[in-house]
């Protein structure tokens, strides 16, 4: 037999040590010698693509510094437009307003800078408005009910030429106003119906009168449900009888006349 060479102690722990790590790093990652190597062959791989990442890396954040100077274009061209619009905004508002009996209102554009451009641009944009001469502008929240209901209602159909929506749904848009002011929304919302959609919830028989179809809806309730029925009135005296129950509990012959009257002016 040929002679075996015997490493000597030094090698012997040198090759113990490698021992004890590759079981280590079995122990560790739960895989066998073969499956090691080739994550060991898969990280080099990726360490020798370094300066390929490195330089997509770079890439990537000169497109992203040129996008951002996109944005910031179109946010500052998207903040002129809206200064011009709103300039011609406030004219169709305030005539609208004048025919609401709010002739003295008055609308400023307030537009106050964002730190940085978002989807919305780099605006924070609202109305200021004042109903009565020599008050201070404020919020449109700041008005009163019945203020509130004609400054939406006017900013709606000044919006209507430009607006893609084909369907207005006004929710008790008339609350806080009656009377003449009532009836100067009804027509207005008439008038915005002959382009466009519009379904209202009211009650007051000035603006129900208005409609081209009126529906009744009633509610009933139960120990443990509530319901609502929805009616569409068909005859005129239908009609009368549900705008005559609007205006008074108790109808007489002085509503039923004020009723005709309505449906005659509208």
């Amino acid at each position: 037999y040929d002679s075996v060479e015997i490493p000597d102690s030094r090698e012997l722990a040198v090759i113990e040590s490698r021992l004890d790590l590759l079981e280590g790093l079995k122990r560790k990652n739960k895989r066998l010698i073969p499956e090691l190597m080739e994550s060991r062959d898969g990280l080099a791989e990726q360490i020798s693509h370094q300066d390929e990442y490195e330089w997509e890396c770079r890439s990537l954040e000169k497109e992203k510094i040129e996008k951002e100077k996109q944005v910031l274009v179109a946010a500052h061209h998207l903040s002129e437009v809206r200064r011009t619009v709103a300039d011609r905004l406030i004219s169709q508002l305030q005539q609208y307003m004048a025919g609401l009996k709010l002739p003295k209102a008055e609308f400023v554009p307030s537009f106050q800078k964002k730190d940085r451009p978002d989807a919305l641009g780099l605006d924070r944009f609202e109305f200021l408005v004042r109903v009565n001469v020599g008050s201070a502008f404020h919020a449109i929240t700041r008005l009163s009910g019945g203020e509130t209901s004609r400054v939406m209602l006017a900013i709606k159909a000044a919006l209507m030429e430009a607006s893609a929506i084909k369907t207005y749904c006004f929710d008790e848009i008339d609350v806080g106003v009656s009377g003449d002011v009532a009836t100067r929304m009804a027509e207005l919302m008439a008038t915005i119906s002959k382009q466009r959609q519009v379904i209202v919830v009211t009650h007051l028989p000035m603006v129900a009168a208005f409609a081209d179809h009126l529906f009744s809806v009633e509610k009933t309730f139960t120990e443990n449900d509530t319901s609502s029925d929805v009616r569409l009135i068909v005859s005129e005296e239908e009609r009368e009888a549900v705008l005559s129950k609007l205006l008074s509990d108790q109808p007489n012959l002085a509503t039923a006349e004020f009723i005709r009257s309505l449906s005659h002016n509208s």
